[in-house]
């Protein structure tokens, strides 16, 4: 029988036994949450890792999980970087090998220790003397990491016990004696190390101090080994450790010659040299350093412009391999070096017109010493380049140079090449100084050899350089000039412009017409004006120098008006206003019309396009366009137009110059001109920094600062950019001139 007054005492007791019970079921629900395998596995087996990478196979269809005893302290690697299937895998160890209590020690998904990419891997210290487990499953998302493989995975695994320090011991070698080496069984430090020669290397490493007594090219000999060996170098103030290595070559088991690659070494530098085993076994290696023979500075003759030099080069490797500025490639072959004192400050050029190869020739002032430092390549000339090089040697009167010619190739041979004395710019060289032509005309062979570039840039034709100018009056017949000519070797671009020197308007250009027997002329064709003077340029195809034989010849032909004009044109007039450029044109009549084409410049030479507004085709009516420049530049701003037929042909108008002088500007800049550091005041924090050339095409791009931002163009050439701020009331465009 229960009392009223026992009736709280037993009430009580049972919420607290109820809320025991809820509190131990949470503990213990919340333990086997994390405490045990993801989700259950399939086919359950049993590995024994080893100092050897060794694999087993995981059937798709099922997660996997692979029991392995461990020793305190030891590293397990494991890696799924050899599969093939391109799943995205997952990996987990735990303790224990049962379900529940197996508690997680480490994760991957993807960019583990042994491969980049999806393929997971991983490298783990024992904490303790135990059995693991190792659970092999599939990414799905992130809240779905243990699915079943869909593919079938190669799990790779081994042990690393104890640490192996390969810099614990240097032996001194000297080049030319062999060394005979015991590599040990297991695993080394770097597997691979930061450079690698293309395979894995997983065996113990053994490092070697060697300092050369002379510069020159030094190789690899291994007559014997128990396997393929990664060598490698570095200069020993780096310090002995995994980085900074340079593969010298892999060698073979019974490769008694030696390396492919040379190695170029200076004397007096400490190097380190490693041989890296690519397998784990261990055994006995034989490998010999073997000593630079060859030395180009040992006798270094004098030659003389205009002089041919005949040189005969000998086989095999050079000491330079590349020297330090490389001409875009290899060269392993025996080097040549010359001396030349210039009597005449100038530009110099290379002819060569036989080889036995490709040879890069570089110069450098021979008060730098005759060594494998501070080249500068002078161009890489082919094997039948009767020619010249293609760029000019800037050298001046009294001092002394070395010519290097470093062949690419180590099989030897002939080479005649000359120093071609500096020669004076043709009479034309400058627009100012265009040669007055009648028509029609032949200029017969002619050369632009020392020309220099004074053409604007081309929007249609890019650059044209080493060019020279003629001029003539305009008959109001149509015009035609071209190189198209049997004697016309030099591969040209031509052009015709109207207008004063330095402020042309270009009317045709052409760099390749393919109605010539040579594709690599050119022909312009275009309306003249009677009174009008013209100019036509004449150059090489690209920015250069390039120089050679060529022919111009201009023709006078029939009469313009018999010709229809596509359009009659009436004006074409620009208003700034409201921040923006309001630029309208008008037509009283169109023939075969097919677009217009309006173009902007700050400098009245550098044009781009801002718009294009397709044409009437054909119209006897009087029509009227309008295009808005909704950005226009600070200042001063030039504009356009143009037109293109269907047939593709195209005529530009006189330009026309507009005033924008934005009232409410924010933005300042200082200073300007600069020498490329510049100040921007008045900037919003996230706005958009932009910097263009003339012709739009984006070279820097920054987010500003709160109300001022430093911009670093330094690096940049000398010239006019356009900086573009952009916020989101606004774009607002300025000038930035880089002395």
């Amino acid at each position: 029988m229960i009392t009223i007054s026992q009736r709280p005492f037993l009430f009580n007791r049972f919420w607290i036994s109820s809320l025991l019970f809820i509190f131990t079921f949470s503990l213990f629900s919340s333990y086997s949450a994390k405490a045990q395998w993801c989700a259950t596995p399939g086919a359950p087996g049993t590995i024994t890792p080893t100092g050897t990478w060794l694999t087993v196979t995981a059937a798709a269809a099922a997660r996997r999980a692979y029991k392995f005893a461990a020793t305190a302290g030891c590293t397990y690697d494991f890696s799924t970087c050899s599969s093939t299937g391109g799943n995205d895998t997952y990996l987990r160890i735990y303790s224990g090998w049962v379900t529940l209590g197996a508690v997680e020690q480490t994760i991957n998904d993807d960019n583990g220790p042994h491969c980049s990419g999806t393929y997971a891997s991983l490298s783990w210290v024992a904490p303790a003397t135990a059995n693991y487990t190792v659970y092999l499953s599939e990414y799905v998302s992130a809240a779905s990491t243990c699915n079943s493989l869909s593919q079938s995975t190669i799990l790779s695994y081994r042990v690393t016990c104890g640490t192996y320090n390969p810099c614990s011991s240097i032996p001194t070698i000297a080049c030319g004696s062999a060394v005979s080496v015991t590599v040990p069984a297991g695993s080394g430090a770097y597997d691979p190390i930061v450079a690698s020669c293309g395979n894995s290397t997983p065996g113990a490493e053994k490092i070697y101090s060697f300092t050369p007594a002379t510069t020159g090219t030094y190789t690899i000999s291994q007559p014997t080994s128990f396997g393929f060996n990664d060598f490698f170098y570095k200069p020993a103030s780096g310090g002995c450790n995994n980085t900074g290595w340079t593969c010298i070559d892999n060698i073979g088991n019974a490769d008694a010659g030696n390396a492919i690659v040379g190695i170029s070494l200076t004397a007096g530098t400490a190097y380190y040299i490693m041989l890296d085993p690519e397998t784990t076994a261990g055994g006995s290696v034989s490998f010999t350093v073997n000593c630079s023979s060859y030395n180009p500075c040992s006798s270094i003759a004098a030659i003389t412009c205009g002089v041919a030099v005949n040189a005969t080069f000998a086989s095999g490797g050079g000491a330079y391999n590349p020297p330090s500025a490389t001409c875009g490639n290899a060269t392993p072959g025996a080097e040549k070096i010359y001396s030349y004192t210039p009597a005449v400050t100038g530009n110099y050029l290379i002819s060569q017109p036989t080889s036995f190869n490709f040879i890069d020739y570089f110069y450098k002032p021979a008060s730098g010493g005759c060594n494998g430092a501070g080249w500068t390549c002078i161009d890489n000339i082919t094997n039948g380049n009767v020619g010249n090089g293609s760029v000019l040697i800037p050298l001046t009167a009294g001092t002394a140079y070395y010519f290097l010619l470093d062949p690419e190739a180590t099989t030897g041979g002939s080479v005649t090449f000359t120093l071609n004395c500096p020669s004076s710019a043709p009479v034309n060289d400058a627009c100012a100084s265009a040669t007055l032509i009648t028509l029609p005309y032949n200029s017969g062979i002619a050369n632009n050899t020392g020309a220099t570039n004074d053409a604007p840039f081309s929007a249609t034709c890019d650059y044209m350089g080493s060019n020279i100018w003629y001029k003539f009056v305009g008959t109001g017949n149509i015009i035609t000039a071209t190189t198209c000519d049997n004697n016309s070797v030099m591969d040209t671009e031509v052009r015709a412009f109207v207008g004063a020197c330095g402020s042309m308007t270009e009317l045709a250009c052409d760099d390749d017409d393919a109605t010539c027997s040579n594709g690599i002329l050119s022909t312009v064709t275009f309306c003249s004006d009677a009174g009008t003077e013209y100019y036509i340029g004449v150059g090489y195809f690209d920015v250069g120098p390039g120089f050679g034989n060529y022919v111009l010849k201009v023709t006078n032909g029939v009469v313009c008006s018999a010709i229809p004009l596509p359009i009659n044109l009436l004006s074409f007039t620009g208003k700034f206003e409201d921040a923006v450029v309001t630029l309208n044109w008008s037509t009283a009549s169109q023939t075969n019309n097919d677009f217009f084409t309006i173009d902007r410049s700050v400098d009245g030479v550098h044009f781009e396009t801002i718009s294009t507004i397709d044409g009437a085709g054909n119209s006897a009516s009087v029509l009227s366009y309008a295009c808005i420049d909704q950005h226009p530049v600070e200042g001063t701003v030039y504009y356009r137009l143009k037109q293109t037929d269907f047939d593709g042909a195209l005529r530009i108008f006189p330009i026309i110059s507009v005033t924008c002088l934005h009232q409410e500007e924010t933005i300042s800049i200082f200073p300007n001109p600069s020498n490329g550091i510049f100040t921007i005041t008045g900037t919003k924090a996230g706005s958009d920094l932009l910097i263009t050339d003339l012709l739009g095409e984006v070279l820097y791009r920054k987010p500003a600062e709160e109300w001022q931002t430093e911009l670093n163009i330094a690096a940049f050439k000398t010239g006019i950019y356009l900086l573009k701020v952009t916020t989101n009331e606004r774009i607002q465009t300025k000038k930035l001139i880089k002395n």
